[in-house]
């Protein structure tokens, strides 16, 4: 063996692979702003809470089988998100672009099914401003879509940014999708539980 090459140091091993052991600035920025939405929420429930706590009930209130429908679709849509982030960790770019599709179509039946609930209230006389739980339910609802639409038009980008990847693609514009569709998964995972929350409060306070 020459002498250069058995006296030269030994090659220096690779790094270990590194794993994020914090949340990146977008997901900070994302807890942040998710944490002022509960703010809002917790405030707009207490107000009401504080308004109904000795009233007692006008009227009966039926809650509508569209309310149950639309809790079980908005549920089944945080799963087929869940599906579409198994997809893109694994490169399966057809099979995410589908589960992003199928979260948004179920995000638009719900809000379906959210204004033939508000059609059988308005069919028992339940309107908004002669009955205090009545105006509680139209004004959570009408909240909790608003964020709802904004769920849905990142969805939709999601669906567009998909289009320009294809299978076995370099790993850089995989891992952008993935950290976006994780950013918008938070979101939309919030506006699920909160309307789960909402919902059990209002079944509460018409019993």
């Amino acid at each position: 063996i020459p002498e250069s090459f058995a006296d030269s140091p030994p090659a220096p091993a690779s790094p270990a692979p590194r794993y994020r052991l914090w949340p990146s600035l977008p997901q900070l920025g994302m807890v942040a702003f998710l944490a002022s939405l509960t703010f809002f929420f917790g405030s707009l429930i207490i107000a009401y809470a504080w308004v109904l706590r000795d009233r007692p009930l006008d009227m009966t209130i039926h809650i509508p089988a569209a309310l149950w429908w639309s809790s079980a679709i908005l549920t089944a849509s945080a799963l087929t998100l869940a599906a579409a982030r198994y997809a893109i960790r694994r490169g399966r770019v057809g099979a995410y672009r589908q589960w992003v599709a199928a979260t948004a179509f179920l995000g638009l039946f719900f809000l379906a099914s959210q204004l033939l609930a508000c059609r059988d209230l308005f069919s028992q006389g339940v309107f908004v401003t002669a009955n205090p739980r009545g105006n509680a339910f139209y004004i959570f609802t009408a909240f909790h879509a608003l964020h709802l639409f904004g769920g849905l038009g990142a969805l939709i980008l999601l669906v567009r940014g998909s289009l320009g990847l294809v299978e076995h693609q370099e790993e850089q514009p995989l891992r952008r999708a993935r950290n976006r569709a994780g950013l918008i998964a938070m979101y939309w995972n919030f506006v699920v539980v909160s309307w789960l929350v909402l919902f059990a409060l209002l079944w509460f306070w018409v019993h």
